[in-house]
């Protein structure tokens, strides 16, 4: 009987570590993908062998279209593909500048778009699932970042389009919309805004994996379409 296949992007720390090591934990097998080789190999050798390290820049579309024909090749079927890649360059309008708008795109919703596109089939064939980790704004804008509010839209109306579209395959399609949480990223935004960090305050990795786990582990015909997480005490 063959261990599931999972593929994670923004493996490498906070809430893709997180997913990466509690897919492993329960017995899955996972691609796991990043720019950083060293902290891929050191994820991979510390969660052991269930985790296969990737490196891949999400921006590059042929190394991206490579990769992503090496797994449909490896890989016949896959059972799922979480996106958690991302980035932040707090901007307001009239201060975006054309590269971070670029960079976002890219990395929020290009590269979720193209390597979906790609692996279709090999998700269609294992009745697989697609997580889409989006955020807070992508549900509710808020000032001071524009480019990336725009970004995280696109990327849930990717999600909402991809289970119409794919629903009938057997694949299904889950957002999740986390509030701020304790990550290496937060950290510096915290500290570009001139706030006191106090991780404590915010959601952990390992509960927003934790609700990536309970909607991949839902019964078959049940699909968890959106996940709103929240910290219980409201900090900002």
């Amino acid at each position: 009987m063959r261990d599931p296949i999972f593929i994670v992007t923004g493996a490498t720390s906070g809430i893709g570590a997180a997913i990466t090591a509690q897919l492993a934990a329960s017995g899955r097998r996972v691609l796991a993908v990043g720019r950083n080789a060293a902290a891929l190999d050191e994820l991979s050798a510390r969660l052991g062998p269930r985790v296969e390290s990737r490196v891949l820049d999400l921006c590059d579309d042929d190394a991206l279209a490579a990769f992503a024909e090496r797994v449909a090749v490896e890989y016949a079927l896959l059972d799922g593909l979480v996106h958690c890649a991302g980035i932040l360059v707090p901007e307001a309008l009239g201060a975006v500048s054309p590269g971070h708008l670029d960079q976002m795109l890219a990395v929020n919703f290009r590269a979720p778009f193209l390597l979906t596109n790609r692996l279709v089939e090999p998700l269609a064939a294992a009745h697989g699932h697609l997580v889409f980790i989006n955020s807070s704004v992508g549900l509710q804008a808020t000032s001071g970042r524009s480019a990336y509010v725009a970004s995280k839209f696109a990327l849930r109306g990717l999600a909402d389009a991809a289970r119409i579209e794919l629903n009938h395959r057997g694949i299904r399609v889950t957002s999740l919309y986390p509030g701020r949480t304790a990550t290496p990223g937060m950290s510096a935004l915290v500290a570009r805004e001139g706030r006191h960090y106090d991780p404590d305050a915010l959601l952990q990795p390992e509960d927003v994996a934790q609700a990536v786990l309970g909607a991949i582990n839902a019964p078959a015909n049940a699909e968890i379409t959106d996940i709103g997480l929240r910290p219980r005490t409201k900090s900002y």
